[in-house]
């Protein structure tokens, strides 16, 4: 079942979905036919590698008795011979998996001579193995006791350990005259990652692709994390058919109020100076939380504060070794999982780490960074001399000054030097105040919004709703037609430019919308229906819009009359059918899927002619007719990124022309004398999503906007 996969803070057993580590478990078993008997697979907390040793136990060859143990464990093993427990173990395993009658092993000789014990019990059991090696699967393998895995080790059995803290491993490891061979677990390669989006959502609704990549953005492509955020977007969206980006934004803010331990000992274990670098760098816009060590300094003095170059690359080394952060090249950082970033920004804005000064440890924070310090100082031979370590701590850095602050004393503000500034702590719960823009009234009701001549839909950052305003291109002057708590998308001017329509779900769910420019802006809602309505376009006289919707079931194009009466089905097929534009003439133009992915179709609703413009094997959508008649502008989307093609409009010569490799390039827009093009843009560089105005030969490419916001669903018209 599925929903057996939402228990997150379990591993995936084999009967759990599991996806990508195909090149780790090959090389696990081709290290182990090679005759190795000691491997190492380190990873981050969480990454899945508890899920990864369970997997190794269903795949592992014939000939190889795979038993998995779990080291997390032991420390419940007081009082009994941990190698007693271990044999139970092996005896159970091999009765499970070669049917052998053996024995339980018999307590008395192990609680006298365990490694003699279980010398004995092991070659009694080989004996009837025929030869099958046996594989210990050790996850948590740095919390072993060192007696009983060399143990293991000297009975010529093999070891595959799983730990997050290496460093703590090799103090328990026997030994080996040389370093065994390890792999690290990181992210799930993009193709595993989306195919486990998908399949967590497929039995609950659809999912639009771009909603997938934001996902997986957000996420890091992170097993556990990806099945927490699918999760998450099911239980808020249940009521919902096809899957969204914003659908994907309302999950993420559900998250990012939720608690998180993993989130809270990260930070609270951080040092101060530790904590100022992350609740800067987290505080990055437009960067696509990619920074070098400069973006940091210059970010850092921003806010007030003046580091030494030197003090932010030893911060930012230390929390790459950390595993906080990881290194991009070589000046360049982000933080391993975006989630975390997002957490951070969100509870610790720089304003309050930096400027607040130096700050005592709170006593909950105290507890989480001894937590952390005594796991780190936690060896059995360094148990006493941790002790030690720790009452001078608390009393150095949390006694005293705690003491110091009930008797009404002033805090100590160390230099600048040690980087010592601390975040005051925010409300798990509240969010950063962000001034929300100035709403501009719109012009007197005959103007018809002179001198803008595009619209579209705008935000301020990932936690603000769409919302559309006009811009005059040519002086970068907007105007904010919209002001409300619900997301307003996809707008469109009106052939005459005395209308808009537009995506709103305002009411609860999306509806299209027209607004009368020339009559205050009134509103009226053209489609009144509860399934989800999307992508509205204006006929070429202006008298019908045409429209994507989910009554059905699937997407269908829809048209209705521009005062919302005259609700016609246009399409009507199994797959989806979406996009919908219209030629001059009056003809429409749409993606389907009805092929597989998706192409381009021209409808002629005189004739109700279908004809089929693109075959290729990759998607094509967002077509736009071009004013003259004479061209067709679409999106191709590649595995990773997609390019915006012109084509004639019969369907020949397609031709590239934006060839961004590092790009994404997609929702382009005619100009009205059919001679320029204007799309959206979005790199990882800058992190945003940007419009651009290019002439239709590509010769040149000219910023419409160049702003932290992001800016979709550009419409243009010739300006009044």
């Amino acid at each position: 079942m599925i929903d057996s996969s939402y228990t997150t803070s379990h591993p995936t057993d084999p009967s759990d979905l599991f996806f990508g580590r195909q090149a780790e478990i090959s090389w696990v078993i081709g290290q182990l036919g090679r005759g190795q008997r000691v491997l190492i697979v380190c990873g981050a907390p969480l990454i899945g590698k508890s899920s990864l040793l369970r997997q190794l136990d269903r795949r592992l060859p014939r000939g190889v008795l795979p038993v998995y143990l779990d080291a997390g464990n032991a420390e419940g093993w007081e009082g009994v011979s941990p190698l007693l427990r271990i044999a139970g173990q092996v005896g159970l395993r091999a009765r499970e998996r070669v049917d052998l009658r053996v024995a339980p092993p018999d307590a008395a000789p192990f609680a006298e001579h365990p490694s003699t014990a279980w010398q004995a019990y092991l070659a009694a059991l080989s004996a009837q193995l025929d030869g099958q090696q046996i594989v210990f699967l050790i996850d948590n393998a740095e919390r072993s006791a060192p007696e009983w895995l060399h143990a293991l080790y000297r009975s010529g059995t093999a070891l595959v350990l799983a730990a997050a803290d290496r460093e703590r491993l090799a103090g328990s490891l026997p030994e080996l005259g040389v370093a065994p061979p390890s792999i690290t677990l990181g992210a799930l390669d993009t193709e595993a990652a989306r195919t486990l989006v998908k399949a967590l959502v497929a039995q609950k609704a659809q999912i639009d692709p771009w909603a997938v990549r934001r996902i997986l953005e957000v996420t890091s492509r992170q097993p556990h994390y990806t099945v927490q955020f699918c999760h998450t977007l099911l239980r808020c969206c249940a009521h919902r058919s096809m899957l969204t980006p914003p659908d994907v934004e309302e999950a993420l803010d559900l998250i990012l109020n939720e608690p998180h331990a993993e989130f809270a000992t990260a930070w609270g274990s951080s040092l101060p100076h530790e904590q100022a670098i992350l609740s800067v760098f987290a505080a990055t816009r437009g960067l696509a939380g990619i920074a070098t060590q400069y973006d940091v300094q210059k970010l850092c003095s921003r806010h007030g504060r003046a580091f030494p170059l030197r003090d932010i690359v030893a911060t930012l080394e230390r929390l790459v070794g950390r595993g906080i952060l990881e290194r991009l090249g070589a000046n360049s950082y982000r933080f391993t999982l975006e989630l975390f970033r997002l957490w951070v920004g969100r509870r610790y804005p720089p304003d309050l780490v930096l400027r607040g000064g130096f700050r005592r440890f709170t006593w909950p924070e105290a507890g989480a960074f001894l937590s952390a310090l005594r796991q780190t100082l936690d060896r059995r031979w360094l148990r006493g001399a941790s002790l030690a370590v720790l009452a001078v701590i608390v009393f150095l850095i949390i006694l005293v000054p705690a003491l110091r602050s009930r008797d009404g004393g002033e805090a100590s503000v160390l230099s600048e030097r040690t980087l010592t500034a601390r975040a005051s702590v925010a409300p798990a719960h509240t969010r950063t105040p962000v001034q929300a823009p100035t709403h501009t009234p719109p012009p007197a009701p005959a103007s018809a919004l002179p001198g803008y001549d595009l619209v579209m839909m705008s935000r301020e950052d990932p936690e603000s709703t769409w919302q559309i305003y006009v811009m005059n291109t040519r002086t970068g002057k907007r105007l904010r037609l919209t002001d409300t708590d619900s997301n307003e998308r996809t707008p469109r001017w009106s052939p005459d430019s005395s209308k808009l329509i537009f995506a709103s779900d305002r009411d609860g769910n999306r509806e299209i919308y027209a607004m009368d420019l020339l009559d205050d802006n009134h509103l009226a809602n053209l489609t009144q229906h509860k399934a989800p309505d999307w992508q509205p376009a204006w006929s070429p006289d202006g008298g019908r819009v045409a429209f994507s919707s989910y009554r059905d079931q699937n997407w269908e194009i829809y048209l209705v009359h521009a005062d919302g009466t005259g609700l016609e089905r246009l399409t009507e097929h199994p797959q989806n059918d979406f996009s919908p534009t219209w030629s001059p003439d009056g003809r429409l133009l749409f993606a389907s899927r009805r092929h597989g992915d998706a192409d381009l179709f021209v409808l002629d609703l005189d004739t109700r002619e279908l004809s089929q413009l693109t075959e290729s094997e990759r998607d094509e959508y967002d077509p736009a007719w071009s004013p003259d008649g004479r061209w067709i502008a679409f999106v191709t989307q590649f595995e990773d990124q997609s390019d915006i093609y012109v084509m004639r409009a019969d369907g020949t010569d397609p031709v590239n022309v934006t060839h961004s490799p590092y790009a994404n390039d997609f929702q382009p827009t005619w100009t009205a004398d059919s001679e320029e093009l204007v799309f959206v843009s979005y790199t990882s560089a800058r992190g945003t999503h940007d419009l651009f105005r290019m002439p239709r030969d590509a010769s040149r490419v000219i910023p419409v906007t160049e702003d932290e916001k992001d800016n979709l669903a550009p419409s243009v018209r010739d300006a009044p």
